[in-house]
């Protein structure tokens, strides 16, 4: 199929189908917008477009504007639900501020850091009762044979 044969098709399609009328140059002009966005704010895009000219159908806006159906699908139903999906790498992955660093490690590590500092009091307490005699406690390689 050439490309003046996909855009006669796609022109037929949004003219049957849909309420509104759209012209090959805007659909263009509309992928050119979606193509500059990314995550959230493309779903959203895509599904608002999906709502207005293509009855809220993620089959139709697939085969009209070329996104792909499952990011029109998420898109909807982020606009339905008012959750918006983040994934795993967005979530958690790239250098992090030093703000969100040290608020983390502070909340992270406080209980941590007063055992550690907790057991190190108990440890000098009782290295100050039971005093260790260093003679005996190092060994040498006279000692050892070696």
């Amino acid at each position: 199929m050439t490309k003046e044969t996909g855009a006669r098709r796609v022109d037929t399609l949004v003219s049957t189908t849909s309420t509104k009328f759209l012209t090959s140059s805007q659909i263009e002009d509309l992928r050119l917008a979606a193509s500059k966005m990314d995550g959230v704010e493309r779903r959203d895009f895509q599904a608002a477009i999906a709502v207005k000219y293509c009855q809220g159908s993620a089959r139709l806006t697939e085969t009209v504007f070329g996104w792909g159906r499952q990011n029109i699908e998420v898109g909807l139903a982020e606009k339905r639900t008012g959750i918006i999906c983040v994934g795993l790498q967005s979530a958690f992955s790239g250098a992090k501020r030093w703000e969100e660093k040290s608020i983390h490690l502070r909340h992270h590590h406080c209980d941590r850091w007063q055992n550690l500092m907790l057991n190190k009091t108990q440890h000098l307490k009782h290295a100050s009762i039971y005093p260790v005699d260093s003679s005996r406690s190092t060994l040498t390689t006279q000692r050892t044979g070696i």
